[in-house]
């Protein structure tokens, strides 16, 4: 005879560990429940979990990039027809003394002065004196190699830390490292090339080849004294994507001089030689001037004897008379 099971039922032994029903008597309802019912209620889940999921925001960090192969950039540089602009002021007072200051230290100058503008909105002709028109943009080119790096889709983790080395310290080993990882040879140059148009310098071109230090061919760029100082004017409008950039431009220097000297201004400099030993100074930035307009910034100086003291010097003095003297400027306007 068999041995017959005297559980009652519901008893204790049925019941798991901690006194719930087991799992299958739990869920009884639902094989018991319409199938309709049944239908609307994975149709009601399913929906609150797409749902949840397209709306939550993305909190997590994205992984560092495991490769230097280049992104296009997700800002698209458009050509912008200027409007009908203005005359710059007359500082003929202003040329006078950069003229002197320049026969003082042995060295030919330029200065090139833009007014803070968008593209759109730049109501004035930029101010000109001196007798070079452009020169190698020597470490000035890392302004636009860094906006090509923040331009990025994935930018390294060491972002800030390479542009902080590269436009605040003066560290060439940095700026080789952010032209690597924009990719190197034509790809950096193109990159940066995007990020030049983007300020409107449609007509530099960045070198990608040099004879005199093939590590760092981007600082034989031949940038117009005219070209950077718009784009400095036009980046010192776009703050808050630029400021990753423009944060390391008011950096205490080590060795100050020109812009890097005058409180509250901005400024990227550097120095080098050209082919015949001429002493260059070549420096970008941004200066109020007292009359409260700001200014963008390119200037350079050439020693012929290759004396970069008297380059730095002469740059010193120019800078110093910026802001009482380079008045009269007609403010333009950042795009909303």
């Amino acid at each position: 005879m068999p041995f017959a099971d005297s559980r009652p039922a519901h008893s204790p032994q049925d019941k798991g560990h901690n006194g719930q029903q087991p799992i299958p008597m739990r869920l009884g309802w639902w094989w018991k429940a319409p199938r309709g019912i049944l239908l609307v209620v994975v149709t009601v889940v399913l929906t609150s979990i797409a749902a949840f999921g397209a709306t939550r925001p993305n909190t997590g960090n994205p992984p560092a990039p495991t490769s230097a192969t280049p992104s296009p950039s997700g800002r698209l540089p458009t050509p912008v027809t200027a409007p009908n602009t203005a005359s710059p002021p007359d500082l003929s007072d202003l040329a006078t003394t950069i003229a002197r200051i320049a026969g003082e230290h042995g060295v030919e100058v330029g200065v090139q002065l833009a007014t803070l503008a968008a593209s759109d909105k730049q109501v004035e002709q930029s101010w000109r004196t001196g007798t070079v028109y452009s020169s190698p943009a020597l470490g000035t080119i890392d302004l636009a190699m860094g906006m090509a790096l923040v331009d990025d889709p994935k930018p390294p983790s060491s972002l800030d830390h390479l542009l902080n080395r590269s436009l605040a310290d003066n560290s060439a080993s940095a700026s080789e490292a952010i032209w690597t990882y924009l990719g190197g040879g034509e790809d950096a140059a193109a990159r940066t090339q995007t990020a030049l148009r983007f300020y409107q310098n449609w007509g530099v071109s960045v070198a990608t080849s040099s004879t005199t230090s093939p590590s760092t061919p981007f600082r034989d760029t031949n940038w117009p004294l005219s070209a950077q100082a718009e784009f400095m004017a036009h980046m010192g409008c776009d703050r808050i994507h630029a400021f990753p950039v423009l944060s390391k431009l008011n950096d205490p220097a080590d060795n100050p001089w020109g812009l890097q000297g005058m409180p509250m201004a901005r400024a990227r400099a550097d120095t080098g030689f050209l082919p015949n030993g001429s002493a260059v100074a070549r420096q970008a930035g941004l200066v109020r001037t007292r009359d409260g307009v700001t200014l963008g910034v390119a200037m350079v100086a050439i020693d012929p004897t290759g004396d970069i003291d008297q380059t730095r010097g002469a740059l010193t003095r120019i800078a110093g008379r910026l802001r009482p003297d380079a008045v009269g400027f007609v403010a333009g306007g950042c795009s909303a």
